[in-house]
């Protein structure tokens, strides 16, 4: 997998994971976007592996204020 798709969805998962105020599909479709400029190819597996993401966390109901607020906060 190339450098730059494995960035991409690390940014991704962040954003679905850890950012609530970001819908998951506007998360998905930034970093599609933002992955095709850096690696065409790169942009399918983004676009799939980053919905499959948001789907089986809707679908399994996750909370995840938990991971949302443990969070260090740097000074």
């Amino acid at each position: 997998m190339d450098a730059p798709v494995r960035e991409a969805l690390r940014i991704g998962a962040f954003q679905i994971v850890f950012c609530g105020r970001i819908p998951a599909h506007a998360a998905v479709g930034a970093t599609v976007e933002a992955a095709k400029a850096l690696s065409p190819r790169g942009s399918g597996t983004v676009n799939a592996v980053l919905r499959a993401l948001a789907g089986e966390i809707v679908e399994r109901g996750e909370d995840l204020d938990g991971c949302r607020f443990s969070v260090p906060v740097l000074p």
